[in-house]
């Protein structure tokens, strides 16, 4: 025995509709993923903390003095990642239709991120170890599991109503 139900209900038909264009563009709600991605590094930054809010280990006392020390930059800071500004400034996001992503294209910002052993990448051709010293891991960008949850809302209720 076959059972065959048809349902002509215009109501649903266009819901359903509304929702696959929604599904198909979501740029309105990627843009404002971005924008929060990139407000939550910049707090990070400012407080010196991961994107779970716990602290960066501090500069070790080498690192603080070489920064006070050296005449490359007189207004070096003491602050960790904010040496001159470069990292800090060079952090770019952007969205499109169904992504939203924020990084750096400075070649040493895997090395904040990650952290280093000292000789990691190598020696100098004075045969001194690259990096000089262990470099611990300092994540400037990254998604914690509330914020996975939250933007996966944001998504849910884009595609099913149209809203942020």
């Amino acid at each position: 025995m076959k059972v065959t139900a048809q349902i002509n209900d215009e109501a649903l038909f266009k819901m359903f509709k509304m929702q696959e264009a929604n599904a198909r563009n979501a740029a309105p709600v990627m843009k404002s993923i971005k924008q929060d991605m990139d407000t939550r590094r910049e707090i990070g930054a400012r407080l010196q903390q991961d994107p779970e809010g716990k602290p960066w280990k501090p500069l070790s006392p080498v690192t603080l003095n070489k920064r006070r020390t050296r005449k490359i930059s007189p207004t070096s800071s003491t602050r960790i990642l904010e040496d001159i500004g470069i990292l800090r400034a060079s952090f770019a996001s952007k969205s499109d239709h169904n992504s939203a992503q924020i990084g750096t294209n400075v070649k040493y910002a895997p090395t904040q991120q990650f952290g280093a052993k000292k000789g990691q990448y190598g020696r100098t051709k004075n045969g001194r170890p690259i990096p000089w010293g262990d470099i611990p891991a300092r994540p400037m960008i990254g998604i914690t599991a509330k914020q996975r949850a939250g933007y996966l809302r944001r998504i849910n209720k884009w595609i099913l109503k149209g809203e942020k």
